[in-house]
């Protein structure tokens, strides 16, 4: 990959392509995290062979096994971002999304947990700065506002591109627990919510 990223940087010199423009940027992430990660594992390895030779003083060795530390977790954190670049990204993932939330079983307190699911994405969005907007809230009594509750259904507009790709993973059967604790037993009871999530075209993705 890093081969491909300087052999299409060196033809962008000479014309410019868009879709070799494109694809650049979708290795860039992957070129920038390897170099890290190799720069990283060379840094562990010079501390490695300090470490092991007989002739560091013992300064020189307290600063080395200190900087092995750091540059261990330092490796490990790498890792994770070096894997999460080489995960193929989603086609809807630049995309705003629509979620739709239900009330699943349960009764009253599932519709109530509903709301709780409503305010709890609604809050996620708002600490990522994604621009939200409730286009339908619906109550057993019919239509309502967005602040009533409990509710039979609501839809959540989230207009910031890539909305999709954060949320995408929330779609399903979310559930709450409820225990009892008596003199000799325990009893857990709870309630469903249901997450659907749609691109902003408005074709379904399961």
């Amino acid at each position: 990959m890093a081969a491909e990223h300087d052999r299409l940087s060196q033809e962008t010199v000479e014309t410019f392509d868009a879709k070799i423009a494109k694809r650049i940027g979708e290795l860039q992430g992957v070129v920038t995290a390897l170099k890290n990660w190799e720069d990283t594992q060379d840094s562990l390895k010079e501390l490695d062979a300090l470490l092991k030779d007989s002739s560091t003083d013992v300064e020189l060795r307290e600063l080395a096994v200190e900087d092995l530390a750091t540059t261990t977790t330092q490796l490990e954190e790498l890792s994770r971002t070096l894997t999460t670049s080489l995960t193929p990204k989603h086609p809807f993932a630049d995309l705003p999304c629509f979620l739709e939330i239900r009330p699943g079983v349960g009764g009253s307190e599932a519709a109530i947990f509903a709301a709780d699911l409503l305010r709890m994405y609604k809050a996620y969005c708002a600490r990522k700065k994604f621009r939200t907007t409730v286009i339908k809230y619906e109550t057993a009594d019919g239509e309502g506002d967005a602040g009533s509750s409990p509710i039979t259904e609501v839809v959540l507009e989230i207009e910031t591109p890539g909305s999709y790709d954060m949320l995408r993973s929330e779609s399903g059967v979310h559930r709450s627990s409820n225990g009892k604790a008596g003199a000799d037993t325990y009893k857990c009871s709870g309630c469903d919510g249901t997450a659907y999530l749609y691109i902003r075209e408005g074709v379904f993705v399961k």
